[in-house]
């Protein structure tokens, strides 16, 4: 594909974004390549044909068909029969969110028994990425590529290259700021020579080096049953950033400021447990007994 880093160089997108639609492009052509057809001359038919072979969500098959459409236009123009594809948006249900419960437990375990005790640097680098997901709602990619120069401890708050390719700041609490001064103590003699971002490996078989996405989900996968609360991932904490934060009082339009996102929509999806949240002390039963008692 002569024209794929054209395409990809005039899309507009992130470049998280611009390599995955690199990867599902290439796998793509790949796997007409041994039909004998290419992506000039593939129909609907054979395109859901690859798409069925892999067992992704529906957002995820969503973004690669997105992906394939953006690259025919582009290459084709808009009569290419793959811009017929269309995928219906599929109501996946409330999303893993942790409850405040399970969050003060991630935090506690995290804390240790000392929780200013650096003998132990994964143990404090844990403890303040957490918490800064926690506290700014942070999406797996802008905190792998957030870079030390990026924080303002002073004013504790932070720039961030976010989704869409522009520029956020968000801020975080004192004892989020208190976490990182913790981990930035210890991360320099972890960091190797030139290693701008913020969180590195620790131990394992990249120690030193920036982490990944995929090495956050992986690193969460691992702390869960660690930390006697079910599984979570970089996203979960992006809802129970939301959640907790409406909870607490927050008004959307904050919690939308805050987290980056571009409407207030947004917030509502990502809310979406936010009933079983909040809503226990209004229960009905709750107030009559309440009220029994009073009597």
């Amino acid at each position: 594909m002569t024209t794929l880093s054209t395409f990809l160089a005039c899309s507009g997108t992130a470049p998280s974004t611009q390599l995955s639609y690199r990867w599902y492009l290439t796998n793509l052509q790949g796997w007409l390549v041994e039909r004998g057809r290419t992506l000039e001359d593939v129909d609907p038919g054979l395109f859901m044909e690859w798409l069925d072979l892999h067992t992704w969500a529906p957002a995820t098959r969503r973004f690669a068909v997105a992906a394939i459409r953006a690259y025919t236009r582009f290459t084709f123009g808009d009569a290419h029969p793959c811009l017929k594809i269309k995928m219906r948006a599929v109501d996946s249900g409330p999303q893993r969110t942790l409850s405040l419960e399970e969050a003060i437990k991630l935090l506690r375990y995290l804390a240790g028994r000392d929780e200013l005790d650096c003998s132990n640097p994964k143990r404090v680098r844990d403890y303040a990425m957490v918490s800064l997901f926690l506290d700014t709602g942070l999406r797996a990619a802008e905190t792998a590529r957030l870079k030390v120069s990026d924080l303002d401890l002073a004013h504790a708050q932070l720039t961030v290259l976010a989704k869409g390719g522009r520029f956020r700041t968000t801020i975080y609490s004192s004892e989020t700021r208190m976490r990182l001064r913790l981990w930035l103590s210890v991360r320099d003699r972890i960091a190797k020579l030139g290693v701008e971002e913020l969180f590195v490996g620790v131990g394992g078989g990249t120690p030193g080096v920036k982490m990944t996405p995929c090495g956050l989900r992986a690193m969460f996968r691992q702390m869960a049953p660690k930390a006697g609360v079910a599984h979570f991932s970089p996203h979960s904490l992006r809802r129970s950033f939301a959640c907790i934060a409406l909870v607490s009082g927050a008004s959307t339009r904050l919690v939308q400021r805050q987290g980056g996102w571009s409407n207030s929509k947004l917030v509502e999806v990502y809310s979406q447990r936010l009933p079983d949240m909040a809503f226990a002390q209004w229960l009905p039963t709750r107030q009559l007994a309440s009220a029994d008692a009073e009597a």
